[in-house]
């Protein structure tokens, strides 16, 4: 999720508590999520008699965790987080996330503790970028000043209108980032996994926490003993639509179900013989044994086409989820 989408759904969400203490909403009709509005309203004050008050607590990390917290007639607090998708059952990518995720926030760690390089420094010592313009300068150019990022963009238009040797040199450049990425996760996987941070990293994915700057701030702030006891609480409300519908649903606390019955969370790496290029975040129920694929890393590059521009990690629900 982007910056700008991440400000429009916290607009959302204030909209909500402002309409719950009937207050006026800060978003209007016409703006992108202002119909998911009052079916959230609608589905809390079901779910929820005598609210005396409704306050927003996103983005503030600490042993309360959720979007919003709603003070109760009967002494009691509800802490609520919402997800919004304009999907029909809200799949698709959770989060991209910066590429060097995995060392940045101290996911992996070496047991000598020496430096482990991120995939950034990792391509810069394989000299990546320079394979990449070899096989860019393959191609003639109308101006031998054009950018590389425009002679890739000339690449992909030339490859989309089925000229030959532009189609090689693009599935040359995608070959190249995709051993890249394999070559990476073989470098990476033989080093130790710190659980702790594994834990924090992932209940920070599933709850909306995507920033380097909140991601950060949640880890310097909540414990692991915050995570068990502030996602014992939460209940999770889905929106999505449905023949041009909103509908608001509860669902099950996943993430209290993993901090309950799953232990041994970690990393697994791509099979070099599959030739994929996912990493999963897995666990293993404590009950039955059985390993869980909880989230699907996917080392990506966003723009123009693989191993050109935007190097980042998308994050999508593994099948633990469906």
């Amino acid at each position: 999720m982007g910056k700008q989408e991440r400000d429009q759904i916290l607009l959302l969400e204030k909209s909500i508590v402002n309409v719950l203490n009937s207050d006026e909403p800060i978003i209007r009709e016409g703006d992108r999520w202002y119909k998911h509005l009052d079916p959230f309203v609608e589905k809390l004050k079901n779910d929820f008699k005598g609210i005396i008050k409704a306050i927003h607590i996103g983005n503030v990390y600490g042993p309360e965790l959720g979007n919003i917290k709603l003070i109760l007639e009967n002494g009691t607090n509800a802490f609520i987080e919402l997800k919004t998708s304009e999907s029909e059952a809200g799949k698709g990518t959770l989060a991209n996330i910066s590429q060097d995720s995995l060392t940045k926030y101290g996911i992996i760690y070496h047991p000598k503790n020496e430096k482990i390089l991120s995939w950034s420094e990792w391509r810069k010592k394989t000299n990546f970028l320079s394979k990449v313009e070899e096989q860019l300068n393959r191609m003639p150019y109308p101006s031998i000043s054009i950018g590389f990022d425009e002679r890739a963009r000339k690449v992909r238009e030339l490859a989309n209108k089925g000229i030959k040797e532009a189609i090689l040199v693009k599935e040359k450049i995608m070959e190249i980032a995709k051993h890249d990425k394999l070559s990476y996760t073989r470098y990476i996987k033989d080093f130790n996994i710190n659980e702790e941070n594994l834990l924090k990293f992932l209940c920070c994915l599933l709850s909306g926490i995507h920033t380097e700057k909140e991601i950060l701030k949640f880890f310097s702030s909540v414990s692991k003993s915050d995570l068990e006891r502030g996602f014992e609480l939460i209940i999770f409300y889905y929106s999505n639509v449905r023949a041009g519908r909103v509908i608001v649903t509860k669902q099950p606390n996943k993430i209290k179900e993993l901090l309950t019955e799953y232990s041994d969370f970690e990393l697994a790496y791509p099979s070099e013989a599959s030739g994929v290029v996912n990493t999963y975040i897995t666990a293993k129920n404590k009950t039955k044994g059985e390993i869980v694929k909880i989230l699907n890393f996917l080392f990506h590059w966003k723009n123009i086409f693989q191993g050109i521009k935007t190097p980042c990690i998308n994050v999508f629900l593994g099948p633990f989820f469906y």
